[in-house]
């Protein structure tokens, strides 16, 4: 088992855990709560996530114009600020109530959310992944517990937790230091980032895969639509339970026993199956039986959340390109699920197709968009063990012997080689890290066999990556790359 203090986990990352649940709590009262929502309509959650897709489309559009995303500063200060007003404007019942105020809130609210959730996200990749993965499962739980106490509060005050949130997240936010936008890992090495000067097509393309889009999309699709119906139902109880904390509870301590017992690599679409079977069973119980209370509407929503931010996180770390354009992708994803669902169930919720929609897509989103092998991360890169296994592995040989091993020390040396003139090539070529393992044994002359067992990825994960090594170097087979790796470095 690894210790917290190994992965890179310290006290001052409690302000991470509270900082980023409180924008989880802030989402939920502000979209959710039944006492201020109520007043409001059901496209409330349209209204304030399209203005968030405008933020994200901007701030794609005019990347590397902008401040960057780095902890405390002014830039996030003036997204907690408006985002402070708007919720004030569209969830306080005396002014909410004035003419077009709650509209305009929650455009304004929904709009500078974005920036302010984009940074803490930057705060997030900068950590160790097993680090992403333990806080993550804390602020799941933090903030699931919150929601639960804050949504028995009258409105007003409810209102204004909601109006304090984004200023006490940014509080918490840290101070970090990156004047070039790019982002950094733990142990202060830049990685580099391609995004300012690539084409915005390039840059969605290489942020996340289009099949994990689709997935989040069926996710969030399938959320949204039971939070619409789930109240016209008989027996629809909007007191909030603490049975439903079993939900976020559960998961998240499954979220910090991985980060400690994992040792190398961790199939992270198994998170999302687990999520996927929790969330057939509450569509099946609404959908027949008509008991279920609002607290597992709410609770799947913060669930939800809180797994898309750990594989975009994780994800974001093996990326070319910066880790906000990674968020808004799979942020652009979650919303349009969301208004699907907002929009379309109510329309099919009485035929009796509908909960064979909602199975269908299930099916799909388990079956296709998170298949074996699709988010296989290394969580062993970070880790304290490779070190050691390493030098006791070299110890043993030279005891066997007697005498000091020449012969490793020059393979070491160069296998040392090799890895500077690959790193190289592959910052040259903008390979993610997933791409540049396929490309370190593809060109060392090992077999698609080889690499799907040695990286624990399918065959055809495998081939996917080749092809975009292959389009990223404009070369077409093993030959020709092998040819230009060979003709760069003697350049």
């Amino acid at each position: 088992m690894t210790h917290a203090s190994a992965i890179g986990v310290r006290p001052e990352h409690i302000a991470y855990t509270l900082g980023y649940s409180l924008t989880s709590v802030w989402a939920t009262v502000v979209l959710l709560s039944p006492t201020l929502v109520q007043a409001q309509g059901t496209h409330v959650v349209t209204g304030s996530m399209l203005s968030g897709v405008i933020a994200c489309l901007g701030l794609l559009l005019f990347r590397g114009k902008l401040p960057a995303f780095n902890g405390r500063t002014t830039f996030s200060a003036l997204a907690a600020t408006g985002m402070s007003v708007g919720t004030f404007l569209c969830t306080y019942p005396v002014v909410a109530a004035v003419g077009p105020m709650r509209s305009v809130g929650l455009a304004v609210s929904g709009f500078f959310a974005i920036i302010l959730i984009m940074t803490w996200f930057d705060a997030f990749v900068r950590l160790s992944a097993r680090a992403i993965v333990m806080l993550s499962g804390f602020a799941l739980m933090a903030s699931s517990v919150i929601c639960f106490f804050v949504l028995g509060l009258p409105a007003e005050i409810e209102s204004l937790v909601a109006v304090a949130a984004p200023l006490v997240s940014f509080a918490l936010l840290p101070m970090l230091s990156c004047a070039d936008g790019s982002s950094s890992t733990s142990d202060g090495v830049m990685r580099h980032d391609s995004t300012g000067s690539a084409s915005f097509m390039r840059v969605t393309s290489e942020a996340i895969t289009r099949r994990t889009l689709l997935g989040v999309v069926i996710v969030f699709f399938v959320i949204g639509s039971i939070s619409v119906i789930a109240p016209d139902m008989d027996r629809f109880g909007t007191v909030m339970s603490p049975v439903y904390l079993v939900l976020p509870i559960g998961l998240g301590l499954f979220f910090i026993a991985s980060s400690l017992v994992v040792k190398k690599r961790f199939d992270a679409s198994l998170l999302y199956k687990c999520f996927l079977l929790v969330l057939a069973g509450g569509a099946f119980l609404i959908a027949y039986f008509g008991g279920v209370r609002s607290s597992l509407v709410f609770y799947s929503y913060i669930a939800a959340d809180v797994l898309l931010w750990v594989v975009l996180a994780l994800s974001a770390k093996s990326t070319p390109v910066a880790p906000f354009a990674v968020f808004a992708m799979g942020w652009l994803a979650e919303c349009l699920g969301n208004v699907l669902g907002h929009n379309v169930a109510p329309f099919i919720s009485d035929t009796p197709m509908f909960l064979g929609v909602v199975v269908l897509l299930i099916i799909v989103a388990v079956g296709f968009a998170f298949s074996d092998g699709l988010f296989v991360l290394d969580l062993g890169e970070d880790s304290m063990d490779s070190g050691e296994d390493a030098s006791d592995a070299a110890g043993g040989n030279e005891a066997e012997s007697g005498e000091p091993q020449d012969a490793p020390v020059d393979a070491a040396g160069a296998q040392a080689s090799f890895d500077a003139r690959a790193a190289a090539f592959v910052e040259a070529h903008g390979l993610s890290r997933r791409e540049s393992d396929v490309f370190k044994l593809w060109v060392t002359g090992h077999g698609l066999k080889y690499i799907q067992d040695t990286l624990f990825i399918s065959e055809s994960t495998v081939k996917t990556h080749m092809r975009s090594i292959y389009r990223k170097c404009d070369v077409h087979n093993r030959e020709e790359i092998i040819g230009l790796f060979d003709r760069e470095q003697m350049q």
